[in-house]
């Protein structure tokens, strides 16, 4: 497992021909004949993708011919050798159990084991010295046999430069950056997991971007230390201000804090309590025996919490705009029946800075974080502001994203004025699909905000943004599939194109008038016709990919997205054909009115 890099006859492949490959061979153990496979390599996109990378076999045969030598030279040292490679490799991974996907590459939990297998590489040059030398002089020899093994690490980096390769690639820093930009200043900003942290931190403290906003790792704050760190300044931000003293959230102190059953508390109904009443009860001792015996610090009086709105600071930092009419108090119903500690020091935070201070929760957080205030947010980029003002939110958009309205200005702004895109748009370098997440927070941000703006009859702006997202993720660097139509279908409703079938705005008259006294329609046309050409082609690509008998029982969901799929009816009886993105492309073409442009592009899906 650790030398698996080496093995391959063609060296690393991407994610995408090493399944394809994986299937094959599973296929062919089976009784398929996985010869078809050659047709998904004929594609020009797969078959020159940076990350196939060809070593001959190379690193491995050298490797091989050291071991063999050290054996017969050495043999205790060589098992000794033998031994870390095994457990520094294949014991890890059958000790830790690892499953097979992980949110990231996990090759250095075995890195041991390859330094292991180099040592026997660098002894295949004492090996071929040791054969040589009694050819040549010793000089000679030595050169010899250095020059042939000194092939292997030569190759791997002309073949590994262009994917590995990183000088032009500031897309960790420029994600980070779009985190802090989404804030107001002198804010506390809420995250979730690595890759939505470490980039900030980096951001601020090597780079000096937005150090006035105070990163607070969720993940990190159940511990007691990090909690302490937030009550100090750090750079240009402002300690945060916390009413539950230090020594009681120490060590295992209020862990987990339970919400008693109201027999228990002898009360009929929850009583509702301010989150500051709420807060000083969290803090102050009141044991309460549990079922198992234990004895806990304290316990949850309620689930039934007012938020008070202070409404002269809430304008003053921005929460609330000259338009909106305000609540006085959020109301909200904690959705657990417990808090950790975490969740705990999240209410006093809000309960201490809110109004003061601009709080937000990365879109990367989970829901449940929100602890029942998801209907008190707003989007402002990547990140949702607490804001006293009760939204329904998108739903469908699940999750973090769909929560709040959308502060359609200040999101703009900050998208089409202050996002940046890591040098995407503007070189051709290669990305793993290790960084598809974070795209995919950027992507449905912009999506959501593109449709909110053709709702609010802003055709102009809608187009900006897609405009905006198709120039900062272009072909090139991210293949275009079938979340690409999305942004394709805002361009064809920003141009009114279609009928009431396909353009979703043509039966509100209102929102129709304006459209249609959108200027740059037929620019946004010729937009759509160029993006939808290129996505037609790569979706004709990945369909035959798709189809091949020796991967489409491992993509078959992909197959059925593009294709479309029958859903299962009742009573024996046939279901609904779920549209595909073939049908949905050929759509859009249709809806431009250019017969011979829906053509062409209905031949490209055939």
């Amino acid at each position: 497992i650790g030398v698996f890099p080496l093995l391959q006859p063609g060296g690393l492949a991407s994610p995408d021909l090493e399944s394809a490959r994986a299937s094959a061979q599973l296929q062919a153990a089976l009784g398929y004949n996985p010869s078809a496979i050659v047709v998904v390599f004929g594609s020009d996109r797969l078959r020159n993708d940076e990350s196939r990378n060809t070593y001959f076999l190379l690193p491995f045969l050298f490797g091989l011919l050291g071991a063999f030598w050290h054996f017969r030279q050495k043999r205790n040292e060589a098992f000794a050798v033998f031994s870390l490679f095994i457990m520094l490799g294949v014991a890890i991974v059958l000790y830790s159990n690892q499953p097979p996907n992980e949110p990231r590459e996990r090759d250095y939990a075995v890195a041991g084991s390859m330094l292991m297998y180099c040592i026997w590489i660098g002894m295949g040059a004492l090996a071929i010295f040791d054969f040589s030398r009694s050819k040549l002089p010793s000089i000679p020899a030595a050169f010899l046999s250095v020059g042939i093994v000194a092939l292997a690490p030569i190759l791997m980096v002309t073949q590994n430069w262009n994917d590995h390769n990183r000088s032009s690639h500031y897309g960790s820093r420029d994600y980070a950056s779009n985190f802090l930009n989404s804030c107001d200043p002198n804010a506390i900003i809420f995250t979730f997991g690595d890759n939505d942290t470490y980039p900030l931190w980096y951001a601020q403290e090597v780079e000096g971007i937005r150090t006035d906003v105070r990163v607070v790792n969720l993940s990190l704050l159940a511990v007691d230390w990090y909690i302490d760190q937030l009550r100090r300044k750090m750079n240009q931000s402002p300690a945060i201000k916390m009413s539950i003293a230090s020594d009681k959230l120490r060590g295992f102190k209020r862990n987990q804090i339970f919400l008693p059953q109201k027999e228990v508390m002898g009360i009929a109904e929850y009583p509702v309590m301010t989150i500051q009443q709420f807060v000083k009860f969290l803090a102050e001792d009141h044991p309460l025996q549990t079922q198992s015996g234990q004895e806990t610090e304290t316990y949850l009086p309620t689930n039934k919490l007012i938020l008070p709105v202070d409404t002269a600071a809430a304008r003053k930092s921005g929460a609330i705009l000259p338009k909106d009419s305000a609540l006085t108090a959020l109301a909200f119903t904690l959705n657990k029946q417990y808090l950790i500690k975490d969740e705990v020091a999240i209410m006093d935070i809000i309960a201490s800075n809110l109004w003061e201070r601009p709080i937000y929760f990365a879109v990367t957080c989970t829901p449940d974080k929100l602890l029942g205030l998801g209907q008190y947010t707003q989007l402002e980029g990547l990140a949702l502001r607490l804001v006293p003002i009760r939204s329904s939110g998108r739903p469908e958009f699940g999750g973090m994203m769909g929560a709040g309205r959308i502060a359609e200005n200040k999101m703009f702004e900050n998208v089409t004025t202050k996002f940046k895109w890591g040098n995407f748009n503007t070189h051709k370098t290669y990305i793993d699909k290790s960084f598809m997440p974070s795209i995919v927070s950027t992507r449905f941000a912009l999506l959501r905000l593109a449709e909110h703006l053709l709702d609010q009859g802003q055709p102009e702006r809608a187009v900006k943004v897609v405009d905006t997202y198709l120039a900062g993720f272009p072909n090139e660097n991210f293949q275009y599939d079938y979340n690409t139509a999305y942004f394709l279908k805002v361009y064809a409703d920003a141009a009114n194109l279609g009928d009431e079938k396909t353009n979703m705005y043509k039966n509100d008259p209102a929102l129709k008038a304006k459209l249609e006294q959108f200027s740059g329609k037929a620019e946004t046309v010729e937009k759509l016709k160029k993006h939808l050409t290129i996505l037609a082609d790569e979706t004709a690509i990945m369909a035959k990919f798709y189809k091949n008998p020796a991967v489409t029982l491992y993509y078959a969901s992909d197959l059925d997205r593009i294709e479309g799929q029958r859903t299962e009816g009742q009573n024996g009886q046939p279901g609904q054909i779920r549209a595909g993105v073939k049908d949905q492309l050929i759509r859009i073409a249709e809806s431009t009115g250019d017969a011979a442009f829906a053509q062409k592009i209905k031949d490209k899906l055939k």
